[in-house]
């Protein structure tokens, strides 16, 4: 059965450790795409955001 996972995410705000949201997002995109299953952002991505880019595993659009 083809599975998705529409939304996850982490409201970016003072009471989240941008540490930890980092590791958050790469640990659930790196567990989705252990088993194949497709994922989806919640969140607007601010595409120059190097490091978000990387713990979602995408490749820069842009150069800042």
């Amino acid at each position: 059965v083809p599975v998705i996972c529409n939304e996850f995410g982490v409201i970016q705000s003072a009471s989240v450790p941008r540490d930890s949201m980092l590791r958050y997002l790469k640990d659930i995109r790196q567990i989705l795409e252990s088993h194949g299953i497709g994922w989806n952002q919640w969140f607007r991505v601010n595409l120059r955001d190097r490091e978000i880019i990387q713990a979602l595993g995408l490749k820069p659009l842009i150069n800042p």
